[in-house]
């Protein structure tokens, strides 16, 4: 790609080539984008592919790891932490069936309530969306009462995890190293992504070859 003028998308250009190079010289990134890609490319068509492979990309980084951390029972949470979870469904219920837009961004969001919200207010995806549907219908029985939720985790939070890995079609499992490098390869994007905003100083020629390459495995 040539920029097709100024410092600003030439600078954004040296990103985007470094951030490629991270990815394909990576086993971990290159698995994780050659799936984010081959989901991407088979749901939500009003968007650009960089977009959609955002939104799968959150979907790993951000709802994967959140619901590893509670599901998991190797992993030790707090009442507070509990609460917390169940407010994610319960906000992103409420959000899904309301007239606020929701789009889809090129940076890959931060915020599990919205993620949960857009599968289900688009519906993209009916076993993913039924999955994590199930999982808060359990939780508006369990999550008011820590030693039912935790009692409710220990007997099935495992298979409740496999069966949201099993709709996602992605490995969940992790090691602490691999996580860090997924974060910050997600957050390097975010840098990216954000540069591209109508508001900052780059062509309209450029944003929109972004919209097709960003997050790309090729």
């Amino acid at each position: 790609m040539n920029p097709s003028n100024g410092t600003p998308d030439t600078e954004i250009l040296q990103k985007y080539d470094a951030l490629c190079k991270s990815s394909k010289g990576n086993p971990l990134l290159s698995e994780l984008l050659t799936w984010v890609d081959a989901r991407a490319s088979n749901s939500l068509s009003d968007y650009s592919p960089a977009r959609r492979r955002a939104y799968y990309l959150a979907m790993v980084r951000v709802l994967g790891f959140l619901l590893t951390n509670y599901l998991d029972i190797e992993h030790d949470i707090a009442p507070s932490e509990v609460k917390r979870l169940r407010r994610h469904f319960d906000e992103a219920e409420r959000l899904a069936g309301s007239d606020k837009e929701l789009q889809f961004q090129l940076t890959c969001s931060n915020d599990p309530t919205g993620i949960i919200a857009r599968c289900w207010r688009f519906d993209f995806d009916n076993e993913l969306s039924n999955v994590l549907r199930e999982l808060h219908s359990e939780l508006k029985v369990v999550a008011g009462d820590f030693q039912a939720f935790e009692a409710w985790r220990q007997a099935s939070g495992r298979q409740k995890l496999e069966r949201f890995r099993i709709a996602l079609r992605h490995r969940l499992s992790y090691s602490d190293a691999e996580k860090e490098e997924i974060k910050a390869f997600y957050g390097q994007h975010n840098t990216l992504a954000q540069a591209l905003s109508p508001d900052a100083d780059t062509s309209f020629q450029l944003r929109e070859q972004m919209e097709k390459k960003l997050l790309s495995p090729n």
